[in-house]
Formats: C-alpha cells, structure tokens, sequence
C-alpha cells in the first residue's frame, strides 16, 4: 500500500496484517516508523498504480498468485481471513488472470462503487 501518514499507516498495517496478510507499504518521500513486512521510500509519489506495479515488481515473490493493492485508508473484511479471500480467488479466477476489488470502509462512500 502506498502511505504518506505515519498516522494512518500506523492505523491500517497491523489490522491487515491481523487478518492475515503480509504488508509491503510504498512511503512518499519522508520513510516513517511502521511495523510491515517490506517497505520502499520514494523520492515522490508515483501516483496509487504505479506504487502498486512497483511494490509487485520490487518485492512480490514471482510464486505469489494473490496480491491486494490497497491503501493506508482501507482496512480488510474484518469477517475473511487473508487466505479465504485467496481461496474465493482462485476458486473464480483459476488461472489468475482476474480482478476483485475490495471494500474495506465505506471512505468516500466506496460501498457504492466497489
């Protein structure tokens, strides 16, 4: 997930990573204090797609068939564990080649686009 906020992030990492999930955080330009599992500092922010292409390319093992993109302002389904949305996945898109967006809060009234 991109992040900027040492607040927000200090927020959402862990509630991702209680769900089961490892986190990887691209920092805009300040690198600040968060417990996740992989982290790149930018110089400046690449915008929310390209911080999620080079987060999967930088860092993303090549046998990873699942991956999140996500933000430090969206929290994970808080009644599916990271594995069982990897299941619900792969079980409708088998040969990976699909997309799921999440709706982890209702910010910005996301509930009526996602």
């Amino acid at each position: 997930m991109p992040s900027a906020s040492a607040e927000n992030a200090a927020r959402c990492v862990p509630a991702w990573q209680e769900m089961g999930y490892r986190v990887a955080v691209l920092q805009d330009r300040v690198p600040i204090d968060v417990p996740c599992d992989a982290k790149i500092v930018q110089d400046k922010y690449p915008g929310w797609a390209a911080s999620i292409n080079l987060l999967y390319r930088e860092i993303v093992s090549e046998d990873c068939p699942v991956i999140v993109g996500g933000g430090d302002d969206l929290y994970p389904d808080q009644n599916l564990r990271a594995e069982e949305i990897a299941r619900q996945f792969l079980e409708r898109f088998p040969d990976t080649l699909g997309v799921m967006q999440p709706m982890g809060d209702p910010f910005e009234a996301t509930h009526s686009i996602c």
